[in-house]
């Protein structure tokens, strides 16, 4: 038990990191959970190199886009 706490600390403590970098994606707030939030912000902005491009989501998603020639840049907010 003491292991998953010690996961769960770490993933959130890169998940506010990671909203520094990528403040739009609320990574602080939802932790990498997928809330409508986060969806939201996935579908207006596309995905960060930081999502996990083999999640079936993400993959749709990201083949959309490309799809539409879109050229984002995701990084700042």
């Amino acid at each position: 038990m003491a292991a998953s706490v010690v996961a769960k600390v770490a993933r959130d403590a890169q998940m506010a990191a990671l909203h520094l970098e990528f403040p739009r994606y609320g990574f602080a707030d939802h932790k990498g959970y997928g809330t409508a939030a986060h969806q939201a912000a996935l579908k207006l902005h596309g995905p960060c190199p930081h999502h996990r491009q083999s999640y079936a989501p993400i993959k749709r998603l990201t083949w959309a886009i490309d799809t539409a020639g879109d050229s984002r840049n995701n990084k700042t907010a």
